[in-house]
């Protein structure tokens, strides 16, 4: 009976070995399986990554695309507001000379008129009788004032063509970054 004892104890003790190594083999299927997959998970993490970086890489060239557009549209509106100051000034100084010309024009008819006399033949018409003379206005520019009010003019305008060259130019940098930005706007 005590053989039999000690053989039951082994075989208990047998069993429990069994068991023991039977939970650690579950134990490592599991791991194993884990294992096994670890590689494809590692692609998948690797496949993200790069799937990210390439996304990071767009939003960067879209936020460099973004900080273009602001500068074209603020060069664009400041060289479209040059534009439009030296267009009225162009213009203003255009009615300027304008009105300075028919001034000397009307007095240079004026001074003509006074030194006509009956009789004698006026240079203009060849007519000698001159019942109604030009007059010679109050005030009228001499020519030197009359060719400063042209300069005037004329560099105004030549200006203006220069803003309107900037301003048409500005325009197309930011009509162009307009449709970059809205094709690549993200939404």
């Amino acid at each position: 009976a005590v053989v039999e004892a000690n053989n039951d104890i082994r075989v208990l003790k047998a069993k429990e070995k069994i068991n023991n190594l039977a939970s650690r083999l579950e134990v490592f299927k599991k791991e194993s399986e884990r294992t096994d997959n670890s590689g494809a998970m590692l692609k998948e993490c690797e496949a993200k990554i790069e799937s990210l970086k390439k996304r990071l890489l767009e939003v960067e060239e879209f936020k460099k695309l973004c900080l273009n557009f602001e500068r074209s549209e603020a060069e664009f509106k400041k060289a479209k507001n040059d534009y439009e100051i030296f267009r009225e000034k162009k213009n203003s100084l255009g009615a300027v000379y304008a009105q300075k010309e028919n001034a000397f024009f009307d007095a240079q008819a004026g001074i003509m008129a006074s030194r006509l006399k009956d009789g004698e033949m006026c240079p203009v018409c060849g007519s000698k009788n001159h019942p109604q003379k030009a007059g010679l206005p109050k005030s009228a520019p001499s020519e030197d004032e009359l060719n400063r009010a042209k300069k005037e003019y004329e560099n105004a305008s030549a200006k203006l063509s220069e803003k309107s060259e900037i301003s048409g130019k500005a325009f197309g940098v930011y009509s162009s970054l307009k449709s970059s930005f809205e094709k690549g706007c993200p939404g």
